[in-house]
């Protein structure tokens, strides 16, 4: 008995005295009841939930009905080996000591394995607050005749266990149990936990919810402002770079020095981004994009990774290869590089002076995939970058020192809400009969009555429009494209009494931003690209000193009456859907009325 008392026993009423261990603990009960209890307490002080994962033989059941359960019969045995449970249970220290095997169980954390993944393909897609954690609790049910232990140096030791084995058996038989049972637990290091916080629960939405969830996470779209300044980045403000982000991606519009710090202060993810877009070649606009190539290439995971698609001016591939030929620079992504081929017209007066050779040789950087030379649209005059189900990119020339473009993001227009209760008032349940009905075909109820899509269909959701130029002194030529923007991102360099100087640098006042404005029937005008000679909204001024104030101020002066702001670092607008939420709600008030009244008559 005394070799045995070095397995501690703790009965539930001494629960105080296991908890001292903070890591694990390892002991004994004399009952399933008690060691239910012990185990009950556990869960009650980590904040945790353990279920059975797997039971056997006669765990818990009255001894002699679990011995009837034993595959083997009364199996005696001197020594444990941990082929007896779970590889990572504690040993047992029962060496001489005789005992027998009643049933074993395995309580593993409610976000343990998820064993679906065994299981019909339906229901292994199904999402699962599974996340695999390890984390364990393993219970021993057990009698142990300690008063027969056989001590290892006793002589003729298989002869006196196979004398102790027929004893035992012979007790057994004739319904006495000298022996004495035992639920040993192993119960696990409260730390040890994997994928989950102790007390918080992980939540799994309902498919209807998450579709809902996933719907509006598509509808969101927003313009986050990383730099606003021209020239050059100070401690307070960063130069150009706009991020738009929709369904979950973000493109980037210009990438000029420091834009990856800037990224890192927002809300922004880094893996998130898949299209980047420059507007020209000047450095406060590029210089920055080798170096969030990079930081995004450290800091996405392996499983995350996209093809970058990078879209610019002849010249952005070969300033791209160098850079990070000459650095030896690679990525754990591809990227891709597509040139917008400009016309004569757009080269600047000095072009022969400085005769760049922008053409890239045929050596690809190792992670580069080739891409595409985009020519522009004559009838259109601009270039169709990318088309997707969803949304449309094109570009257009604007007038500056070096070939720039303006970019615009359209929506394309959304199928309206499709009219439930008007077709199972017409006795249409649900089914693939509404994906017809919205997919523009006629359909015909079980009354021969044929509905067509303006019936069932509420009004299509217009699609929005978002116009972010680079710098510029004349935006004429993005007018065709650019017409009714919802909202339009213009540079205002320098304030209206500086408008010639602005001109011979090739860019704007906020009077021009706000006439093109006015000239595109744009919803709204955001400023960005002022010089550092304006102060914040939110930083200290001297006398003598402007901010960025003045510039709304003089946008708001001539004439445009659409809405004005200044777009700050960090700042983040979002572009509403045309629809009101107003008119959906009345939509579903009305089928709700209309499958109520068919319900009443």
């Amino acid at each position: 008995m005394e070799e045995t008392r070095e397995i501690p026993f703790y009965p539930s009423t001494q629960f105080a005295d296991l908890m001292d261990n903070p890591r694990s603990y390892f002991g004994y009960a004399f009952s399933p009841q008690e060691a239910d209890e012990v185990v009950r307490q556990y869960e009650a002080h980590t904040h945790t939930k353990y279920v059975c994962y797997k039971d056997n033989f006669g765990y818990g059941q009255p001894i002699k009905e679990a011995l009837k359960k034993r595959r083997d019969g009364h199996c005696i045995r001197f020594k444990y080996s941990t082929a007896f449970c779970c590889p990572d249970a504690t040993p047992l220290p029962l060496n001489g000591i005789p005992f027998i095997i009643l049933g074993r169980m395995w309580k593993q954390c409610q976000y343990g394995p998820d064993r679906r993944k065994n299981r019909k393909v339906r229901k292994r897609l199904r999402k699962s607050k599974k996340v695999g954690c390890p984390s364990k609790i393993i219970l021993r049910d057990m009698v142990v005749y300690p008063q027969y232990k056989i001590h290892a140096h006793s002589r003729g030791q298989d002869r006196l266990k196979k004398v102790t084995s027929a004893k035992i058996k012979s007790e057994l038989e004739s319904g006495e149990m000298k022996g004495e049972r035992r639920i040993y637990i192993d119960l696990p290091d409260p730390k040890g936990h994997v994928g989950h916080t102790p007390g918080q629960e992980i939540k799994i939405l309902s498919q209807k919810n998450e579709r809902k969830l996933r719907a509006q996470e598509r509808a969101i779209m927003d313009l986050t402002f990383l730099g606003t300044a021209s020239c050059f980045p100070t401690p307070k403000r960063g130069v150009s770079s706009t991020v738009f982000r929709h369904d979950g991606e973000c493109w980037m519009f210009d990438c000029g020095e420091g834009t990856q710090i800037q990224l890192m202060k927002s809300k922004l993810k880094a893996s998130h981004i898949t299209k980047i877009f420059i507007t020209h070649l000047h450095g406060d606009h590029l210089f920055g994009l080798p170096g969030l190539l990079c930081t995004m290439s450290q800091g996405t995971a392996e499983a995350k990774k996209n093809k970058i698609e990078i879209y610019g001016p002849w010249g952005l591939r070969k300033y791209l290869r160098v850079a990070l030929e000459m650095s030896r620079s690679t990525f754990n992504f591809s990227y891709v590089v597509h040139e917008l081929i400009h016309s004569p017209v757009d080269l600047p007066s000095d072009w022969t002076e400085w005769h760049p050779n922008h053409e890239a040789d045929d050596h690809h950087h190792p992670q580069e995939e080739e891409g595409r030379n985009i020519e522009m649209d004559v009838d259109e005059e601009c270039w169709l970058l990318f088309e997707d189900k969803r949304i449309k990119v094109k570009a257009a020339p604007l007038t500056h020192r070096i070939p720039c473009f303006g970019y615009v993001i359209k929506e394309k227009t959304q199928v309206g809400k499709l009219k439930a209760g008007y077709l199972k008032e017409r006795g249409i349940p649900p089914g693939p009969l509404y994906a017809k009905i919205k997919d523009g075909n006629n359909i015909v109820s079980p009354t021969g009555q044929v509905i067509t899509p303006a019936e069932a269909i509420g009004p299509s959701i217009p699609g929005r429009k978002i116009v972010i130029l680079g710098d510029t002194k004349d935006s004429s030529r993005m007018s065709r494209i650019a017409h009714d923007a919802d909202i339009l991102v213009h540079e205002a360099t320098l304030n209206n009494e500086h408008v010639e100087k602005c001109l011979e640098a090739g860019h704007s006042t906020p009077a021009m931003a706000a006439n093109f404005a006015a000239s595109i029937n744009a919803k709204s005008l955001v400023l960005f690209h002022v010089s550092q000679r304006f102060k914040a909204l939110n930083e200290p001024t001297e006398e003598g000193e402007e901010t960025v104030e003045l510039l709304v101020q003089q946008a708001s002066e001539a004439g445009y009456t659409g809405q004005v702001v200044i777009a700050e670092d960090l700042d983040t607008i979002t572009i509403q859907r045309k629809i009101e939420e107003q008119t959906v709600e009345t939509m579903e008030a009305v089928e709700t009325l209309e499958t109520d009244t068919a319900a009443t008559s």
